[in-house]
């Protein structure tokens, strides 16, 4: 997609949005009015998505031409590979014991567990404060929730940091 093609949508999606707020506004109808909003926002989010995908696919290729041995060869693998989880690591772990499977799997399954926490109590924290600013029962579990799971999560982080600095002394 061209830079040419790019501003004319983004042109045309507000353009639809000023005249259907000017519409609605003159009217007096509201639905215009949402109306061009939501239009707006889904043209631009469409743009935005199509762009990314082309980014995505532009990137695939030029890492495919580029792949050597051990390299990642695609964008998942990249993502993989800046979180530690390369070709060589994924074979060492398949060659691991049991035990040091279960290891692993159990750190990244209580990281998880503790972030889900966390994201439950932002949303019952949410639900439970009302528009005046006064919070319910269900407004103060999911701050106590929210102080579990993202305490438990930097708690366990600078857990890590100090056993590895421990093991490699």
């Amino acid at each position: 997609m061209r830079n040419r093609t790019k501003i004319i949508w983004i042109a045309v999606c507000l353009a639809v949005m000023v005249i259907c707020i000017i519409l609605g506004v003159r009217y007096n109808l509201e639905y215009l009015i949402v109306g061009g909003v939501v239009f707006c926002a889904i043209g631009l989010s469409a743009l935005g998505i199509i762009i990314k995908i082309k980014t995505l696919k532009e990137i695939n290729h030029e890492l495919k031409m580029t792949a050597e041995e051990g390299d990642p060869e695609n964008v998942g693998e990249l993502i993989q590979a800046s979180f530690g989880f390369t070709k060589d690591a994924k074979e060492r772990f398949k060659k691991s014991s049991v035990g040091d499977k279960l290891k692993v799997i159990a750190l990244f399954g209580s990281l998880g567990l503790l972030l889900l926490t966390m994201a439950i109590g932002v949303a019952f924290a949410n639900a439970g404060t009302l528009e005046n600013g006064t919070t319910t029962n269900i407004a103060t579990i999911g701050f106590i929730l929210m102080g579990i799971g993202g305490g438990g999560f930097f708690l366990e982080i600078i857990l890590l940091i100090v056993i590895s600095k421990i093991i490699h002394r």
